[in-house]
């Protein structure tokens, strides 16, 4: 009240149609961080500002949200899209889907590439491990790393098993190329910081994947979600850079091609990044996917997304090689 008893007016900010929300459990940067590293890195995230990257690095981001929706990764792969989506949308209990799952995709596949025969063992093992976990009356929704070992950290163990692609290695895996890139020529023993990733994906000696686990399953503290989005893309460019550097007689097109991957989880999703070179002088970091991993049977269909989340690194990969 004011000193006559006239209650004060409260201005309420509204903002127009046109602003755009908060994404939440995604990779977040602040404008100050993007503006810093622009000269540098472009970066184009769903928890960033986008006023700061090129036409080309927003129309990109912008066909990969398209792309995302219409299943693009999993309709590349001849017949498996149909099928999946049969799967998941029929209402048998988790006994009657086990026994069916397998059978339906080994006898659906004969017909397939090998690659699509890949994607599709990929999916049937981590359709398995999801609805065997399914079975559980619940589980340490408060933990920072038993939902990423329980229900991220499988699909990606099957991905590396059937595809070859890389080993991984988990939980404080020190990334040699964010301590590599720091030494200084002719001094080769100056100290340089170290940086662990929660998951470390290695095709040879080329790190080609990091993980980062940002949370538990129930709640985000929004700054340890920087700090992580900060950690991956670092070293993200980090691997690239050094990769990059033993190619230097290559042609910028053929060096544009190669491309390191960064994923992060928050509570219960997973977010795709792709960094490439953008011109000669600047990377660039897009997000390309990003799923929602259901913890109820009920909510299976929504393991759709994650076909297309892991169909897509797959593609990416298969570019990349």
């Amino acid at each position: 009240m004011g000193a006559c008893g006239v209650r004060k007016s409260t201005i309420v900010e509204l903002r127009d149609p046109r602003h755009a929300g908060a994404y939440i459990h995604c990779p977040r940067l602040s404008l100050q961080h993007i503006l810093a590293v622009r000269r540098k890195c472009y970066i184009r995230i769903s928890g960033g500002p986008f006023a700061a990257v090129p036409p080309t690095v927003q129309e990109e981001y912008d066909q990969h949200y398209i792309d995302m929706g219409r299943f693009s990764a999993l309709s590349s792969y001849q017949g498996f899209l149909p099928l999946l989506r049969i799967l998941l949308t029929r209402e048998p209990s988790i006994n009657v889907f086990l026994s069916q799952l397998w059978v339906t995709i080994t006898t659906e596949s004969a017909q397939w590439n090998e690659d699509t025969k890949c994607l599709s063992r990929i999916m049937a093992a981590t359709l398995t491990d999801f609805a065997v976990m399914m079975r559980r009356s619940d589980f340490n929704r408060t933990s920072e790393r038993t939902f990423w070992v329980e229900s991220v950290v499988p699909m990606f163990k099957y991905f590396a098993a059937e595809t070859n692609y890389i080993t991984f290695s988990w939980c404080g895996a020190d990334v040699v190329s964010h301590s590599d890139s720091q030494l200084i020529p002719g001094v080769w023993l100056n100290e340089t910081t170290q940086l662990l990733a929660d998951g470390l994906g290695q095709a040879g000696r080329f790190e080609v994947l990091i993980m980062e686990s940002s949370s538990g399953y129930e709640q985000e503290i929004p700054q340890r979600t920087v700090d992580g989005t900060i950690k991956v893309t670092r070293c993200m460019i980090d691997s690239l850079r050094m990769e990059r550097n033993k190619y230097n007689f290559a042609s910028f097109e053929t060096a544009k091609r190669l491309a390191t991957f960064g994923i992060q989880c928050v509570c219960n999703k997973i977010t795709l990044l792709q960094a490439n070179m953008f011109d000669e002088n600047t990377w660039q970091i897009v997000e390309v996917r990003s799923a929602e991993i259901p913890t109820k049977w009920e909510d299976r269909t929504a393991m759709m997304s994650v076909a297309e989340f892991l169909a897509k690194l797959q593609v990416s990969w298969l570019q990349n090689l």
